[in-house]
């Protein structure tokens, strides 16, 4: 999943704080705060990226999508994502297992310990999605 927008040059900073932050509000909130949002700031020169014609509204319908995609993810993206949590070797274990069998001289004897017994990875990937 890639959500990559490039930023239009000549923006300035606050203009393209409020594009950004709008267009997270809008990838949260749908359609139908986009459609309210646009009929209550018509008159609002800050908010003129709103309007199809405008030059910059294909850069703020962009980054609605990518915001979309990072704030919404679909159902299949965090499931996979929690699995990855749960065995957190999971995505790793062929190189892992690759790098055990290269190097048969490591002192590899603390896996075998009942209480541990996991794979060396789980020490580099730490778990950030909660289930």
């Amino acid at each position: 999943m890639r959500a990559q927008v490039p930023t239009p040059e000549g923006l300035l900073a606050s203009d393209l704080d409020n594009i950004r932050l709008t267009a997270q509000f809008v990838a949260r909130n749908g359609k139908a705060f986009l459609s309210g949002l646009a009929t209550k700031e018509a008159g609002n020169l800050h908010f003129n990226f709103l309007k199809p014609t405008h030059s910059l509204f294909g850069y703020f319908s962009a980054l609605c999508e990518a915001y979309q995609k990072v704030l919404l993810p679909p159902k299949g993206v965090m499931d996979k994502l929690r699995r990855n949590c749960t065995d957190r070797c999971g995505p790793l274990r062929p190189t892992c297992l690759a790098r055990h069998k290269t190097e048969p001289d490591r002192n590899l004897d603390y896996l075998e310990t009942p209480s541990i017994r996991r794979c060396p990875c789980t020490v580099i990937l730490p778990c950030w999605v909660q289930a």
